[in-house]
């Protein structure tokens, strides 16, 4: 079973989305509970390593206009779109009681209360109402799934499980 130390040692931050202008900006949507904390950490990377030092000029909700360094026209800029952003999970506040980094949800075993396996967390998402976990169950078939208190019933990341009301997963099938 998954615990945090199994868990990936970077979370994913932010994501660019498309290019800003002709001088190099892009559009970054921050993943951070607070969407300005993206541009106060240290050591934002891509997957592949590359650091990029960021500074935010505008923003509207989650998704920010943005200077790179070493970026300075929209040719370069494009070449960055669909980056995503991490950090090193040990630069990160551990979340407080009750939150989850998103990755520490995937592939947790998604059980009901009576211990039944339902499927696995694949996924998680925020479409703007709030999380919503992606359970895949039944091979390859997905349920998308409220994470809220009324729905998740206890999320165990040590015992790698999450115990939800069954009763409303069935009722997404």
């Amino acid at each position: 079973m998954p615990s945090v130390a199994t868990h990936q040692a970077h979370v994913l931050v932010g994501k660019i989305v498309a290019p800003h202008g002709i001088k190099g900006q892009v559009k970054i949507v921050s993943y951070t509970a607070d969407p300005a904390t993206l541009f106060v950490l240290k050591d934002v990377a891509s997957s592949a390593g590359k650091a990029f030092s960021l500074k935010a000029h505008q923003h509207k909700g989650e998704t920010f206009v943005v200077t790179i360094a070493g970026v300075t026209d929209r040719n370069a800029a494009e070449t960055l779109v669909g980056t995503e952003l991490y950090v090193a999970r040990e630069s990160l506040p551990a979340p407080e009681a009750g939150e989850y980094f998103h990755a520490d949800l995937i592939g947790l075993t998604v059980t009901g209360a009576e211990a039944v396996v339902l499927g696995t967390v694949t996924a998680v998402y925020n479409f703007g109402a709030g999380d919503v976990l992606e359970i895949t169950h039944d091979g390859d078939r997905q349920t998308l799934y409220p994470f809220d208190h009324h729905s998740v019933l206890k999320v165990d990341i040590n015992a790698g499980r999450i115990i939800i009301d069954a009763a409303i997963f069935s009722q997404l099938l």
